[in-house]
């Protein structure tokens, strides 16, 4: 039996209207999320994604500002940069890297420092920046790069600038040199500063000046492809130059000191005592920079350091002498402001000293002795070494130290070259601290005549000289005069003044006088030297490499070169008003004052 169902059309109805307000109801959710979203996205969110959407067709790319020049006083140019042509490689271009390494290799050669200067520069790049491969490359492997371009997807060839130093090795110390960017640099500079750059300043005046120097990056908007292939420039933002700097020292008189010490071993310092400026700076022997700017390979490098004449080494500024009897006119000026001695004061000079209960004899370098009695006076222009052992043992070493630290011995001068020594001025407290050992008298006797554990830098016994020169005025030391800023203004470096020494005393004619008397008496240790139109005020001085046993006598002649005496001076000039104050170092032999008095010649005399 059948059943049959009757439908209700009234409730099919109604069902079906609801089930389609729900389905509309819900599509109409939909669509208002929908654009809510859009909305959101295009509106709220439009600044990221806009961004988001350039950087996949837009790359700001680094431009490196050139390096500031640097110009000796009359405009002559010391450090230039020279154009020249590198090789890039943006990595995320190449196909493959490896292959592509190893094909440049083929073509032109590569070594194993430029690959590791690359892999080392590859890490601190950003995407789709080119991360300099080999630098300064010839113009028949540029174009040996350009004619293979097809096969090396990545690689470019940029032009760009290279430092040179046109003088060599004559500023080397002075300058310094800038070369590549190591790790350790990496951790100090500002990376965003060095986007561009390859190099940095390693030595001299490089790198003191490395902030005034290295200028400000530019950047360059450029729209790419999904490769990064640059296509068009948008936009660019131009590079600040860095700022030329214009220093205190005359060419002529530079070169004219490094002939002096041609096949010598030794530094000169010339120093204006009225402001400081550096007139010559040099240590010899030295080295030519240009080799670092590329990077210097290790056959090079290895023949540098392993140089027993140590050409890389700043004598100037970094050599740590016996000051000797240069300090002699210090050390006196102190015995007679503090009333321990005065110009009358005399002793006999038997050619020794010796303190009371001991036979160690302290022989003056003259062995018979400088004959009957010996004042101050006579002290310094004879350079007599018992009256100072004497004085000295008077004076006890903390008034020895007070003179020649109130002259700027023992700490830094400040001049504006890195990596200057400080020397060292003994003291008990110093010898207890580094060898846990008591003071002992034979040693204050030694520090009076300026050896022992006294040494000082050439640096700092020219400052001494200038100090001496000035009657007490204290100048600290520049090599830079005057810095362009990027606008064109010159910036002149100021004179900073430091505390004065001795300023005021009774005793300074007697100290300049003496120093005048060392050039220009019969009996001064310099007479030789006072054939002069202008008058020279200065000390001489012996440092000891090492201590002649009791009872023997030095002889240069049966010595090992390296083991003589140096022979130190000091000066200024004119001596009644004076413009130049020297220190000459020559090491393991005579000439230092005769090679002091070639600079006066050649300063005050155009010779």
């Amino acid at each position: 039996m059948k059943h049959h169902f009757i439908r209700n059309i009234r409730r099919e109805t109604k069902h079906y209207r609801w089930r389609m307000g729900a389905s509309v109801c819900f599509v109409i959710v939909l669509f208002l999320v929908l654009i809510a979203r859009m909305y959101y996205l295009q509106i709220v969110q439009y600044e990221k994604y806009n961004t988001l959407s350039e950087k996949n067709r837009v790359a700001v790319l680094p431009i490196a500002p050139n390096r500031g020049l640097i110009f000796d006083r009359n405009g002559v140019l010391l450090a230039d940069n020279l154009p020249t042509f590198a090789i890039h490689i943006v990595p995320e271009q190449a196909e493959n890297l490896d292959e592509t390494l190893a094909l440049v290799d083929k073509l032109i050669g590569l070594s194993e420092r430029q690959m590791t200067n690359f892999e080392r520069e590859k890490k601190r790049r950003r995407r789709y920046e080119g991360v300099p491969l080999r630098l300064n490359i010839s113009e028949d492997e540029a174009a040996t790069i350009a004619v293979n371009s097809y096969r090396l997807p990545g690689v470019n060839v940029v032009g760009g600038l290279m430092r040179y130093y046109p003088e060599g090795e004559v500023f080397a110390h002075i300058l310094g040199y800038v070369g590549r960017i190591n790790e350790q640099e990496l951790q100090q500079i500002d990376p965003a500063r060095y986007r561009a750059t390859q190099f940095i300043g390693k030595t001299g005046v490089e790198r003191y000046y490395e902030n005034y120097l290295h200028g400000d990056i530019g950047l360059e908007n450029v729209e790419t492809d999904v490769r990064g292939r640059v296509l068009r420039v948008l936009s660019i933002d131009e590079p600040v130059a860095g700022n030329n700097l214009y220093l205190t020292i005359d060419i002529n008189l530079q070169k004219k000191a490094e002939k002096l010490m041609e096949n010598t071993r030794g530094a000169i310092v010339a120093i204006d005592p009225h402001n400081g400026a550096i007139l010559t700076l040099l240590s010899h022997p030295n080295f030519d920079p240009n080799l670092f700017v590329q990077g210097i390979d290790h056959e090079s490098y290895d023949n540098l350091t392993g140089d027993i004449d140590q050409p890389m080494f700043n004598r100037a500024i970094r050599g740590q002498y016996p000051p000797a009897s240069t300090v002699k006119p210090v050390i006196a000026l102190q015995a007679l402001h503090k009333g321990i001695i005065n110009t009358q004061t005399s002793i006999p000079d038997p050619g020794y000293f010796k303190l009371p209960n001991s036979t160690h004899l302290y022989r003056d370098w003259i062995s018979e002795g400088h004959g009957g009695s010996v004042n101050i006076t006579r002290a310094l222009i004879e350079s007599c070494d018992t009256f100072f052992y004497w004085m000295g043992d008077k004076m006890g070493i903390r008034n020895i130290t007070e003179s020649v630290v109130a002259f700027g011995l023992g700490s830094p001068t400040g001049v504006d070259i890195s990596g200057e020594l400080s020397g060292l001025v003994p003291s008990p407290e110093w010898k207890r601290a580094t060898k846990n050992e008591p003071w002992y008298p034979g040693e204050t006797v030694i520090a009076s005549i300026g050896q022992g554990f006294f040494i000082a830098t050439p640096m700092q016994l020219a400052h001494m000289s200038a100090t001496l020169a000035t009657r007490g005025k204290r100048v600290k030391p520049h090599v830079v005069a005057a810095i362009e800023l990027s606008n064109g203004d010159m910036m002149e470096i100021e004179t900073e003044e430091l505390p004065p020494a001795f300023k005021g005393s009774q005793h300074w004619n007697t100290i300049q006088e003496s120093m005048k008397s060392v050039i220009h008496s019969s009996r001064g240790t310099a007479r030789f030297l006072s054939d002069n139109p202008y008058k020279i005020a200065g000390k001489t001085g012996t440092a000891q490499v090492f201590s002649v046993p009791q009872g023997e006598k030095y002889d240069a002649s049966v010595i090992e070169e390296r083991l003589r005496d140096h022979s130190i001076f000091i000066g200024y000039a004119p001596a009644d008003n004076p413009t130049i104050a020297i220190a000459v170092i020559v090491e393991n032999k005579n000439g230092a004052s005769r090679i002091g008095k070639q600079v006066f010649d050649a300063y005050l005399l155009g010779e």
